[in-house]
């Protein structure tokens, strides 16, 4: 049956007097949606299609409810896990059809502003790197919406992935949250971020063109981020990917936090 998030917090607190010790993997990431719900006395599982994934949220304090509510999705579902053990709950999902899928590590880093003599300073330093280009680095434009959000689905896994709408897209690019690189007028680089109080939180970034477009991107838009007052940046990055861990490390100077995003996905019976 399809319920509201009212409905479903509603629940919630019905579990969560129960005195036991709740798991969940929803943190109101999305209040706006119709969910199909499937429940028990102490869980709950609720499902949306998002962009081609449905994805898989659940409130729990009994863990072989769970497990048998979790054993009856039958399709294509994915499930975001948030855990400082990368193995917590692994044999519970396993035992109910799903399977590892990625894992995720969040990164951070401290920044600070800098005045603008010193800006300047850097920005030569980084010009005689080769890595740096003015050229390159601007706001989005509005209208740009629709065109990365239809590279970024070409670009990035959906089941690892949470895209935007183009309308929400258009208000992050309102917000200043997108800054882009162009070659002759058409869009080769992007980088799309939130601002959470005085926290950046890194969304996408992808490249298409030299090396130096999204360095410049990257080095323009944190710049003017650090003017905002934001104090704190992160992001997350596949722990696999070791090319782009090395680089964050080594040159974004971004540590990790002990945090992991655990994803794991259950496939249509073939």
């Amino acid at each position: 049956m399809n319920k509201n998030i009212i409905y479903i917090k509603e629940k919630y607190t019905i579990i969560k007097n129960q005195g036991k010790r709740v798991i969940t993997n929803y943190y109101n990431q999305f209040e706006n949606e119709m969910f199909e719900v499937f429940e028990g006395e102490h869980s709950i599982v609720f499902t949306f299609f998002d962009y081609c994934v449905r994805r898989v949220y659940f409130y729990s304090n009994d863990m072989d409810e769970l497990a048998v509510l979790l054993r009856g999705l039958e399709g294509d579902y994915v499930l975001d896990f948030l855990t400082k053990e990368r193995e917590a709950l692994s044999d519970l999902f396993i035992s109910s059809g799903f399977q590892l899928y990625a894992e995720y590590e969040r990164f951070g880093e401290h920044i600070r502003n800098i005045d603008p003599e010193e800006q300047a300073r850097l920005l030569k330093m980084y010009e005689k790197s080769g890595l740096y280009d003015e050229k390159y680095g601007e706001l989005a434009k509005v209208e740009d919406a629709e065109v990365i959000n239809r590279r970024l689905k070409e670009i990035f896994d959906p089941y690892e992935s949470h895209f935007y709408s183009d309308d929400v897209l258009r208000e992050m690019i309102s917000n200043e949250w997108v800054w882009v690189a162009r070659e002759d007028g058409k869009i080769v680089a992007a980088y799309i971020f939130t601002i959470e109080g005085r926290k950046k939180y890194g969304n996408f970034m992808y490249n298409d063109g030299p090396a130096s477009a999204i360095y410049s991107v990257l080095t323009k838009a944190d710049m003017e981020i650090a003017k905002k007052g934001v104090i704190y940046a992160y992001c997350w990055m596949d722990i696999n990917n070791k090319k782009a861990i090395r680089y964050n490390t080594r040159i974004g100077h971004q540590k990790p936090d002990g945090l992991y995003d655990i994803i794991y996905r259950k496939e249509i019976a073939k």
